[in-house]
């Protein structure tokens, strides 16, 4: 298993809530990759995104190593549209796994 803390940002996602790691991360889940999904990539990907859910905020994220390859991956190819310290602090503690 690989673990990180589900880390609150200081990233707002409403007036009165902040994003937390697992926001992130299913943000990069959900960005389409080229060409699209198929139906095994959607499932995988939903798999994941429902254990996060579940993965309360500075709880630990505890993914299975293939899952952690995947999430890896969507983090390091997305595309943001701000810069914030947040995020490459999500990054260097995904890059551990």
């Amino acid at each position: 298993m690989s673990i990180i803390t589900n880390k609150e940002t200081k990233i707002q996602i409403s007036e009165k809530e902040n994003a937390n790691y697992g926001t992130l991360i299913i943000e990069c889940l959900n960005q389409v990759p080229q060409g699209g999904f198929t139906v095994s990539e959607m499932q995988k990907r939903l798999s994941i995104v429902n254990y996060i859910l579940s993965v309360k905020t500075n709880d630990p994220l505890d993914f299975k190593a293939e899952d952690a390859v995947l999430v890896k991956q969507v983090v390091e190819s997305k595309k943001w549209n701000a810069m914030h310290e947040d995020i490459v602090n999500l990054w260097s503690d995904i890059s551990q796994l």
